[in-house]
């Protein structure tokens, strides 16, 4: 699959929701890569979940970053950025587990979403992780073999 289509795709069908926010998606993609091998509607459900997540909890007005870049030993790092509240730091390590679910949010979810989406990132060969400041924004991102 040609890695700018895939993120092309994804924003497009993301803009809706994202619109009707006040959100922009703001598509980067490292000029160098060229296709990953991907089930595309498997990944689309993890840039999706991502997406929604970084909609959902983002104020109106804001721009949502969607990423793939070079990354080491032959991987790509997909990613997807976000202006929201961030995750404390106590529940980082928890927030791909099943279920979990970060102590007293507001937005509503079961807390499925990103075991998911580790799970289907894990069956290519990958690893997911997310950077996240408190009062700037997270970055949840996903290494896949490149080619």
């Amino acid at each position: 699959m040609p890695v700018a289509a895939l993120l092309a795709e994804v924003a497009d069908e993301m803009r809706a929701i994202t619109g009707a926010s006040g959100q922009a998606i703001e598509v980067e993609v490292d000029p160098s890569l060229t296709t990953v091998n991907v089930d595309a509607e498997r990944l689309r459900h993890v840039f999706i979940n991502l997406l929604t997540n970084a909609s959902k909890y983002s104020e109106r007005d804001t721009t949502i970053g969607l990423y793939a870049r070079s990354a080491p030993d032959g991987f790509i790092r997909f990613g997807v950025r976000d202006r929201g509240p961030g995750i404390p730091p106590e529940s980082l390590p928890h927030i791909f587990d099943r279920f979990y679910r970060v102590p007293d949010q507001r937005k509503k979810g079961a807390g499925l979403g990103l075991a998911i989406a580790r799970e289907i990132v894990v069956a290519h060969g990958g690893s997911i992780a997310c950077v996240s400041t408190p009062g700037e924004g997270s970055d949840f991102y996903f290494l896949l073999p490149a080619g």
